[in-house]
This record gives structure tokens, C-alpha cells and sequence, in this order.
């Protein structure tokens, strides 16, 4: 019989379920600069909208939310300046 490998995987913590004070300080880091970006709704609502469960995969929603807010405002200034 073939022995499976051991999962070498690495595990992804949910710090903030029990966050300790380097956590939560990171965690309102992370939503003052979203705030200060002007991405806190949709930042919050992507992270919402996958169901992110742990700080980076919270993390990775803010950025994607930030990223395309970002290049849908460049869109919208481009197509601005293609018309005059």
C-alpha cells in the first residue's frame, strides 16, 4: 500500500478571532489606510463578498478593492481626456 506524503502546507491562522495587541493594531492600520485611500465600503465589501476569514485574506480583499477603484477612476480619466 502507498504511504501518503505528510501536508506540508502551510497553515493560515485566523488572527483575529483571539487577536493579541499586534493583531488588532494591524488590523486598524490596514482599515485606516483604506479609510485614507477612499476604499473602507468597497474594501469592506469584498472582503465580505468572498468571506474572507483571516487578516490576509482580508488583506488581499482591501488591495484588490483599492487596485480596482484606482484603475477604474484612471479609466474614467482617460476616457475624459480622449474626449477633448
Amino acid at each position: 500500500m502507498e504511504q501518503l506524503a505528510e501536508d506540508t502546507r502551510p497553515i493560515v491562522v485566523d488572527t483575529l478571532d483571539k487577536p493579541d495587541d499586534v493583531a488588532a493594531d494591524a488590523s486598524r492600520q490596514r482599515l485606516d489606510l483604506l479609510g485614507q485611500a477612499g476604499t473602507l465600503t468597497s474594501g469592506l465589501d469584498t472582503a465580505d463578498i468572498i468571506g474572507a476569514r483571516g487578516s490576509l485574506e482580508k488583506m488581499l480583499a482591501y488591495q484588490r478593492a483599492t487596485i480596482h477603484t484606482v484603475h477604474m477612476t484612471m479609466a474614467v480619466h482617460m476616457s475624459r481626456h480622449d474626449e477633448t
